[in-house]
């Protein structure tokens, strides 16, 4: 917490404004913030600059009411009233028998003119999101110094302090650098560290992909909200076998209803009520055991109909999204990790559970050789051999050792992707617009094919990262499959095994592994950048952490990578 602003301001005013600046800064104290802020102000309009907190979503401190019935210097000294849905604060200071009033509202109705004018306070301290309105507050305060031309307004308004984590061993290792740059800095050069490790596995989650392909609990939504889609609701009911009280939240979830907090840990506990993947999983084995045939008939409609409105979230090969900003963060992340790896090194091993073609863009714009399993021919057939294959010069064929002529990667994607197509009982690879796109777990249908390629793919996980002197990145992966879990987890007892997880340390799986694995092997790297932005981002990581442990990119960077 930043100390208390000193003389801030000056004159006649200056005692009444201090006061009331301490009064929001014990408030925001008693908080206990997880991230700190600081007060600005309070700030006389006339002395105001509105291009500070343009676009600010600062804080609305409804909790003042509280803190002055809570504490005793404050209690007697005010009353609160409520007005068309806001909060009136009248503060008599003690000390300088100023009154002051503090409004808690995100608009100024007729009903608090008519309060202001009559109770004709000294001071009026506005509060709350109305402040980051510029054009809103500009014409509330127009029409008050028309309507009130004696009454002072003054503004205080919540300014973040961005702050980043590194978890490692249960503890954070930037909790003694309060400089914002000395954190960035010493993450910088651990992500840089780490990069040149000889094996290293990068495990690439939906998070990477937003917005341009929305999060499965925003797609879920979406679904359940539609009447035309009740045949899936009741179908996700029987899958998610909740009790009555957990119906109702659900209820409320997808109704967008106010949701407490009790009930949030509810919705988390459950995922959002998203895990699309299992519930799809849970219908084929409904249409394959069903002993009555509607059952079945039912069922299978329902995974064919949620199957379809899935598939229409990813793009396509053609879609303009791959010429996108998303599209550019995947480019400029894979440029900035080959320029640190030599031709020599390892084959880079990305592993993703996305079904878009962002990774296989990104790395063909950076001219990396890659494959994702499928066999060059007439026809592109899936063949796992094809992730031991290095491209050599033959002119050094006599050596007794080869030389690699490139950077090269393996692309795994461990739940198919949007250009895999079943095509008689083999799993092929084509951008032709097919509807027998093979994501999983459609493919478990297929009795004939019920192991390919999905049980290579994660046995090559679990190979690759029991290598010795191995790293494993994560970057927008929610923990959401338990199966790729185990795999990564089990590997936490080997000593030159590193894990690296990008993410919020609030959510319940990650806060939960940070407890569970106090190894030095585990690094959990997050933090609050400003009111809309995550230090876990995919973008936020590729334009600010990568491009700290690597200042020799800054033209790449600076204009805006490969892309076309």
């Amino acid at each position: 917490m930043a100390d208390i602003q000193k003389n801030v301001n000056t004159g006649s005013n200056a005692g009444i404004l201090d006061e009331v600046y301490k009064i929001f800064y014990d408030v925001n104290k008693k908080r206990n913030s997880k991230y700190p802020s600081k007060i600005a102000g309070p700030i006389e309009i006339e002395q105001f600059d509105f291009k500070k907190i343009k676009n600010v979503d600062q804080q609305s401190f409804l909790d003042l009411p509280e803190f002055f019935l809570d504490n005793a210097n404050y209690k007697d000294s005010c009353s609160t009233i409520s007005i068309e849905n806001a909060t009136i604060i009248d503060y008599a200071s003690p000390k300088d028998n100023i009154k002051v009033e503090i409004l808690l509202t995100n608009s100024l109705k007729k009903a608090l003119f008519d309060h202001i004018l009559k109770k004709s306070p000294d001071f009026v301290i506005l509060t709350g999101i109305l402040v980051s309105d510029e054009e809103k507050l500009e014409s509330v305060l127009s029409n008050l110094k028309k309507e009130a031309s004696n009454v002072k307004f003054m503004l205080v308004y919540d300014t973040f302090q961005p702050t980043l984590y590194h978890y490692n061993g249960g503890n954070n290792l930037l909790n003694d650098i309060e400089d914002f740059d000395q954190q960035k800095i010493q993450v910088s050069q651990f992500i840089n560290t780490q990069i040149k490790c000889p094996h290293l596995n990068i495990l690439i989650g939906s998070g990477a992909s937003v917005p341009d392909i929305p999060l499965m609990s925003k797609t879920m939504k979406e679904i359940v909200k539609n009447p035309k889609n009740n045949d899936i609701e009741k179908q996700l009911l029987s899958y998610l076998n909740l009790n009555d009280e957990e119906t109702k939240v659900f209820s409320k979830y997808f109704e967008n209803e106010n949701i407490s907090d009790d009930e949030w840990k509810i919705v988390e506990k459950y995922d959002y009520f998203s895990n699309i993947e299992g519930f799809m999983s849970y219908l084929q084995q409904k249409i394959a055991t069903a002993e009555i045939k509607i059952h079945k008939i039912r069922a299978s409609k329902v995974f064919e109909k949620l199957k379809s409105l899935f598939i229409e979230t990813i793009p396509k090969f053609n879609d303009e999204k791959y010429l996108g900003k998303v599209s550019v963060n995947y480019q400029n992340f894979y440029q900035s990790i080959f320029s640190q790896r030599q031709e020599e090194s390892p084959k880079l091993n990305i592993f993703t559970t996305n079904y878009d073609l962002f990774n296989e863009v990104a790395l063909e714009k950076n001219e990396i050789k890659y494959t994702s399993g499928f066999k060059q021919g007439l026809v592109s057939r899936f063949d796992i051999n094809q992730f031991n294959f290095r491209q050599v010069d033959e002119r050094n064929r006599y050596k007794d050792r080869w030389q690699p002529t490139t950077k090269e990667a393996n692309l795994y994607k461990l739940h198919g992707s949007i250009n895999w197509i079943e095509k008689d009982k083999n799993i092929v690879q084509s951008n032709a617009d097919d509807t027998n796109i093979i994501i999983y777990p459609t493919i478990l249908k297929h009795i004939e094919t019920a192991q390919i390629p999905y049980s290579p793919l994660f046995r090559d996980l679990s190979i690759q990262l029991q290598k010795p002197n191995s790293t494993l990145i994560i970057i927008g992966y929610g923990f959401g499959d338990d199966h790729i879990n185990n795999l990564i987890l089990q590997n936490l007892s080997h000593q030159d095994f590193n894990l690296i997880i990008f993410g919020n340390i609030e959510e319940r799986k990650i806060l939960e592994l940070k407890n569970q694995y106090t190894s030095l092997s585990v690094h959990i790297i997050g933090g609050k950048i400003d009111w809309k932005t995550e230090a876990y981002f995919f973008e936020y990581i590729v334009n600010e952490l990568l491009r700290n442990s690597n200042q020799q990119q800054d033209k790449f960077f600076m204009t805006g990578g490969f892309n076309d």
